[in-house]
């Protein structure tokens, strides 16, 4: 189909956050963007979306190395690579990581990966390696309870119906020093604005 404005408005917010997280950030503040940096989008879908910054992101970073596992998850395709930055999915009682654990991949091991979950070495096998996901973009949802040095908030017109002071609410209190608005203005009055959506009966 044609390219339209607000697709060259959607490219253009997508760059403003990449480079916020892997230049920007680290040049003006020294925040390293794996450690410190996190991402927080309302919705997996779109070009600001989890899944698209992800990728982009990871091309970005660490891409160039080795291939050490690649899986499908419904229609995407979920690559991990040395070093990237990963986030645990469900509970595991047995490898001792739980739902939210954020770590970084480290080498391939004889039965899967290895990688460093909070500072223990976890050796994931072929079974469970589907617990893992790409975390450089995570979901508010899966942020609660955590925080981190800086945060880089999408707000995007396309995630509008997700937007409610809740959930904006709880990503700017994930940020410790610095919480950065990436996107439209209008989105984020609105979706302030939308108390009916805070509403529980």
């Amino acid at each position: 189909k044609p390219f339209s404005f607000t697709d060259y408005i959607k490219l253009q917010q997508n760059s403003k956050i990449v480079d916020l997280y892997l230049n920007k950030l680290p040049e003006q503040y020294g925040y390293d963007p794996v450690d410190d940096i996190q991402v927080l989008a309302p919705m997996r879908k779109g070009e600001v979306g989890i899944t698209e910054l992800n990728g982009v992101i990871q091309k970005r970073l660490t891409q160039s190395g080795e291939l050490l596992h690649r899986r499908k998850i419904g229609d995407r395709t979920v690559q991990f690579f040395a070093n990237d930055k990963v986030i645990q999915t469900a509970n595991d009682y047995e490898l001792g990581v739980m739902n939210g654990d954020i770590g970084t991949v480290l080498r391939k091991s004889d039965s899967g990966i290895e990688a460093n979950m909070g500072g223990n070495k976890v050796v994931y096998k072929e079974e469970k390696i589907g617990n893992l996901d790409l975390a450089y973009a995570i979901s508010i949802h899966k942020s609660q309870g955590s925080e981190y040095s800086a945060v880089i908030l999408p707000i995007a017109a396309e995630h509008q119906f997700m937007l409610a002071r809740n959930l904006l609410y709880t990503a700017v209190t994930r940020g410790k020093q610095r919480v950065f608005c990436v996107g439209s203005a209008q989105a984020l009055e609105r979706g302030i604005a939308a108390k009916w959506k805070d509403a529980r009966y």
